[in-house]
């Protein structure tokens, strides 16, 4: 059957769909014997002439589920639950939608709801975009290194920190180790650098206690 030149041919024959998607004939005819994909066009009478008529859509999902079936490896089983999801989409659908293979599982994109679904048991698949898991976690990081005000520029020794060695206070860091790299010739700037957790206003007060 011809269309005008606006308009795609929308019925074929199996001799035609086996051209145009791949398939052998004899595929196609078991795969419509044993219930897997049948023509939608399909005559109840196998046997007479043109009993198998294939729509334009039907030649889509053939092509899937052969590229699915011989490429990706997917199971048959599994394929009944991909097929019956393709035969579903509208025109929209074909142009819009995009599968997704993973361990020979299929996954299904909607893009009218963003939602990537399971076609066997129709459920959601959750998505962790990681970018959220990275600023969630610099963000989680600078909270730790949140020093109360009152102890920024202050020292104080504790039991079972850095050996009672006097610290910068709400911090680790010892006295000593700021000491040794101003003797290096570190600047404040690049003492910060080293040691996150600190303030430069600490790093003064330790020159000016060196120096005292």
């Amino acid at each position: 059957m011809v269309s005008s030149k606006s308009s795609v041919v929308s019925a074929f024959t199996d001799e035609q769909a086996s051209r145009l998607t791949g398939l052998s004939v004899g595929r196609l005819r078991y795969w419509d014997r044993t219930g897997f994909f049948s023509p939608s066009l399909a005559a109840e009478n196998r046997r007479v002439a043109f009993s198998r008529v294939y729509t334009f859509n039907d030649l889509l999902s053939l092509q899937v589920l052969k590229k699915l079936l011989d490429d990706m490896h997917c199971s048959l089983q599994h394929l009944r639950d991909v097929k019956a999801e393709l035969q579903k989409l509208d025109d929209g659908g074909w142009t819009s939608t995009t599968l997704f293979v993973l361990n020979k599982r299929v996954v299904f994109h909607d893009p009218s709801l963003d939602e990537f679904y399971e076609p066997v048991s129709n459920q959601k698949v959750f998505r962790i975009p990681l970018q959220i898991v990275h600023s969630n976690m610099k963000a989680a990081v600078e909270k730790l290194w949140e020093r109360p005000e009152a102890t920024i520029g202050h020292f104080e020794r504790k039991r079972r920190v850095a050996y009672n060695a006097e610290v910068i206070s709400g911090t680790r860091v010892t006295v000593q180790s700021i000491i040794d790299f101003i003797e290096a010739g570190y600047s404040d700037e690049e003492i910060v650098e080293e040691f996150p957790i600190i303030d430069i206003r600490d790093v003064r007060s330790v020159r000016e206690k060196r120096a005292a």
